[in-house]
């Protein structure tokens, strides 16, 4: 992720998708609840033959996946919503350095790259306490574009992965085990990093 994206981007947006893949885990799970009572358990009681026992199995399924794809959207809601705090954090962290920046006569370009604000009048340690400072600020840029990076990918990964076993799951098709996996630990590390003293 570059600096103008982690600057600009809206990390509650995230946390507002998360919201609404719960709200919908939970309808999925209400209705595999309501499957499970009203026509599972209803037709063993209800039905019996032949015919009753070749049906047992379909009916079995379908609650199945409705519990399954309320479990992986789940897993989605938890995601975003720990990518949306992580990004928020990562995001307040970059603030702090822009701050910092201004306060030490360096300016961070969109591009990401830092040089000294020709505007800014030098500090008493003169040229090479600002190129010392300017070093510090690139670096400490670096690794929070670093720790940003690395969850939009986890994030992303764990959203592709669990996409496709939902459709897995709703479809019956298996997933295929060297394709599909758990989702990535929504907790990601996202602490560390401050501005340079």
């Amino acid at each position: 992720m570059d600096y103008a994206t982690l600057r600009d981007m809206h990390p509650g947006t995230l946390i507002r998708a998360s919201e609404e893949y719960m709200a919908t885990a939970m309808n999925f799970a209400q209705t595999a609840d309501n499957w499970d009572k009203q026509v599972y358990t209803a037709s063993q009681q209800a039905w019996t033959g032949q015919a009753a026992d070749a049906a047992e199995a379909p009916l079995k399924t379908t609650s199945n996946r409705l519990t399954d794809a309320s479990s992986l959207l789940k897993q989605n809601a938890e995601q975003l919503s720990a990518a949306g705090d992580q990004f928020l954090q990562l995001q307040q962290q970059l603030q702090q350095l822009i701050a910092w920046s201004q306060q030490n006569g360096l300016v961070i370009h969109d591009d990401g790259s830092v040089t000294p604000n020709p505007q800014a009048a030098q500090g008493p340690g003169g040229a090479v306490a600002q190129a010392s400072a300017q070093a510090m600020l690139a670096a400490e840029l670096a690794d929070v574009l670093a720790r940003a990076t690395a969850v939009d990918q986890s994030t992303s990964k764990a959203l592709d992965m669990n996409a496709q076993s939902v459709g897995a799951s709703v479809t019956g098709d298996p997933a295929d085990p060297g394709q599909h996996g758990q989702p990535a630990d929504p907790g990601g590390p996202s602490q560390g990093g401050h501005a340079p003293a």
